[in-house]
């Protein structure tokens, strides 16, 4: 009959037995041992309720009553793909813990599931997300490392809005916009106006959404996109990066596309630009990330050609390599500048920093990247050397955010030089080390990530620059006894000055704000903890036109 049992449950005076051959056995009072019923699929649990026993493998779920009699059975739901996790039969109603779609409910001898969702995101596995001061929106369409989008998925987006979900299911996608945008893989918050989304599909265009509504999929039936063939097949419409401007323009990459770079307008109007004089697109396997300097320079990165640049004013192009600017890799994952205009580059095999972005364009320029370089054990060495890098953000205080493919995210100083925090899914909630992509609230600093089995928010104290300094504050305060982090102080301007006295006036700390906040380690410049009193905090703006005065209080 077999061995290694993985469950059992008494039904009536008989124990049933399930073992690893996925076969259901009888023993009764008598000793007599029968085989009742074999599975193809494996038996994932029992579980007993109202005289049931309830039987549930990958892609079924069934009831029986005293002497191993079948009362309903559900193999078969209307509009899910049945891929479950448990299953519970009571009250006449099939209760089904699933893989992907959550709890549904399906009555006995029906296939109408009604679906329970918690308060949460439509799907686990976030590819990209997108914050803005009070919300969170998030895509969930896939391709492979190697820009490969098939299968092609189909699947809805969610909005994170103060503490609540909505949700919009790929169906409701479909019929609101009589098209199916499939293989959302970017999303786009308008910074001017955070009711605007778009969406990047590498299948089928332009996502535009407002006010939680899908408006519009920009396509080759409503805009100058052309859909591209590869190999004689039909390929869509391959759009990934994008990002807003100063002026309210939107530029996005489209790859295997001649004129690979396109600017939508705040008007509605798209510019597309040929960047055949740089690469050969059409060959080229994608077009990635994007971002915009200080100075209105537009920087893309690519599979296999590494980072090109664009003056738009000049329209002049220039481009780093392996071979000619020393990326570790022509294979660019992210990129995104820091407070200093910097260009941060994530690479398939590390980081680089282009340090002078506004010099790229000048004549006879061969700009090149740079490798950070730390110490460990005395020893110099690369920084994330050789690591699959997903995703660089910048927080308000100019601190660097690296996701990775394999080993979770890292949190670095303005200069990358050391590590002021490391998550991996072994020391912090990470539910994986997988991480697509990461985004901040400029407001509250919360950090959110991405990843493969969920996201994950990060209460962090680095905020972006406010206007003014009327909203001051340092927290946590008081500080009380056992407290061994750090004082933030928020509220700050740009470059604003902050010094720290006591009560006497002695400075204890001195900082500029790189963003919106600074932390103080409640030391006398690093050397001893502060004694217990009163301190103040003396903020004077970059201009010197506005100061502002707190108060802390530590209790040793």
């Amino acid at each position: 009959m077999g061995g290694g049992f993985r469950a059992a449950e008494k039904l009536g005076n008989e124990l049933y037995a399930s073992n690893r051959s996925n076969t259901i056995l009888r023993f009764t009072p008598n000793g007599v041992t029968t085989a009742v019923q074999n599975f193809n699929t494996e038996v994932l649990n029992f579980r007993m309720a109202d005289d049931l026993l309830t039987i549930t493998t990958k892609n079924s779920v069934q009831a029986f009553s005293e002497g191993y009699v079948q009362e309903a059975i559900v193999d078969n739901i209307l509009d899910f793909e049945l891929d479950l996790l448990s299953g519970y039969a009571f009250n006449n109603n099939f209760y089904i813990g699933t893989n992907e779609d959550g709890l549904l409910i399906v009555p006995f001898g029906s296939m109408q599931a009604t679906q329970v969702l918690p308060n949460g995101p439509i799907r686990n596995s976030s590819f990209a997300i997108d914050a803005s001061p009070g919300q969170l929106w998030v895509a969930f369409g896939e391709v492979d490392v190697d820009y490969n989008p098939f299968p092609i998925s189909k699947y809805g987006i969610s909005h994170l809005k103060d503490t609540l979900w909505n949700n919009i299911d790929y169906e409701d996608l479909r019929t609101s916009l009589n098209a199916e945008p499939t293989d959302l893989v970017k999303v786009t918050i308008n910074p001017e106006n955070k009711d605007e989304v778009f969406m990047s599909s590498f299948e089928k265009g332009l996502l535009k959404i407002v006010d939680e509504t899908p408006t519009i999929l920009y396509d080759q039936t409503n805009s100058p996109l052309d859909r591209i063939i590869i190999n004689g097949a039909d390929a869509g419409i391959r759009i990934l990066g994008s990002q807003f401007d100063a002026q309210g323009n939107l530029w996005f990459v489209q790859s295997k596309e001649k004129e690979g770079l396109i600017k939508l307008t705040p008007g509605g109007q798209f510019q597309k630009t040929d960047i055949s004089s740089v690469i050969d697109n059409e060959r080229e396997v994608a077009l990635t990330e994007l971002a915009i300097s200080r100075e209105g320079y537009v920087f893309f990165g690519s599979y296999g050609n590494g980072v090109i640049g664009y003056n738009p004013t000049a329209n002049k192009f220039n481009i780093i390599t392996e071979n000619a600017g020393n990326l570790p890799t022509n294979n660019i994952r992210a990129l995104t500048f820091d407070k200093q205009n910097r260009l941060w580059i994530g690479t398939l095999k590390g980081v680089r920093v282009l340090f002078s972005p506004g010099s790229f364009f000048e004549e006879g320029a061969t700009p090149t990247a740079q490798a950070i370089i730390i110490l460990e054990d005395g020893v110099g060495q690369e920084l994330l050397f050789q690591q699959s890098i997903t995703d660089i953000e910048v927080d308000g205080s100019n601190n660097k955010w690296i996701a990775t493919a394999t080993s979770g995210v890292f949190y670095l100083s303005p200069n990358g030089q050391e590590t002021l925090l490391r998550f991996t899914k072994d020391n912090s909630p990470l539910p994986s080390n997988n991480v697509q992509d990461i985004s901040i609230d400029p407001f509250t600093g919360v950090v959110y990530f991405a990843t493969t089995q969920g996201i994950v928010a990060y209460r962090g104290s680095a905020t972006a620059p406010s206007d003014n300094l009327e909203n001051v504050r340092a927290y946590p305060n008081p500080v009380r006894p056992g407290f061994n982090g750090n004082v933030t102080i928020d509220g700050l301007t740009a470059q604003a000055n902050v010094k720290i006295t006591d009560i006497s006036g002695s400075l204890v700390f001195e900082e500029t704000s790189e963003g919106g906040s600074v932390l103080w380690d409640t030391t006398a410049f690093g050397k001893y903890k502060v004694r217990s009193g009163v301190y103040l905090v003396l903020v004077t703006t970059d201009d010197n036109l506005e100061t502002k005065v707190a108060k802390i209080m530590i209790i040793r």
